[in-house]
């Protein structure tokens, strides 16, 4: 689980519904939930999420590869933009509505 306060349900019972035998990680800025009370096979990363996330990354030796995955992604999502642009907004008029 990654940067949340685990207080927004149904969300916040699906950490909770794992087995005690279950490694669950948390990775937040503060400790949250049921982690306030952790269990046995509990891991915690606590801190600014973005500089823990990237090293993890970097002891995984995955950090270019995110990286580059990353940056795929965002390319193909500007492609997709300037091919489907945003449409203009509807708004209902007393007929019904119109663009």
């Amino acid at each position: 689980v990654m940067g949340t306060s685990l207080a927004v349900y149904p969300f916040a019972d699906i950490i909770d519904s794992t087995t005690h035998s279950t490694m669950r990680l948390l990775i937040n800025r503060q400790l949250v939930g049921t982690f306030l009370s952790p269990r046995s096979c509990d891991v915690t990363l606590i801190g600014d999420l973005e500089i823990n996330i990237k090293q993890l990354l970097t002891k995984l030796d995955a950090l270019d590869y995110v990286l580059e995955l990353m940056n795929r992604e965002n390319a193909l999502h500007k492609q997709h933009q300037k091919k489907f642009p945003k449409s203009a907004p509807i708004a209902r008029t007393k007929t019904g509505y119109d663009r």
